[in-house]
């Protein structure tokens, strides 16, 4: 039995600018220019990775304190 999983996006980067070869973000014929991406997008998306990562902490410590449990620990039954 086959159990597909998928990827539930929690935020977005929304870029207003086109990618093209004249912006460094496409090569002469048409590709990405992963490198450049990288350099490009890494910070703005290492930053929303912590942010997202930091909003889900909080949230499972607001769902630990509402149910009676410690904050920031784990309870195994």
């Amino acid at each position: 039995m086959w159990i597909w999983s998928y990827e539930v996006p929690r935020d977005f980067i929304i870029e207003t600018a086109p990618f093209a070869a004249r912006n460094g973000r496409l090569t002469g014929i048409g590709k990405l220019a992963r490198t450049k991406l990288k350099q490009f997008y890494s910070e703005r998306l290492e930053q929303l990775y912590v942010e997202l990562a930091y909003g889900h902490y909080n949230q499972l410590n607001e769902l630990r304190l509402s149910h009676g449990l410690q904050a920031g620990t784990t309870t195994v039954r």
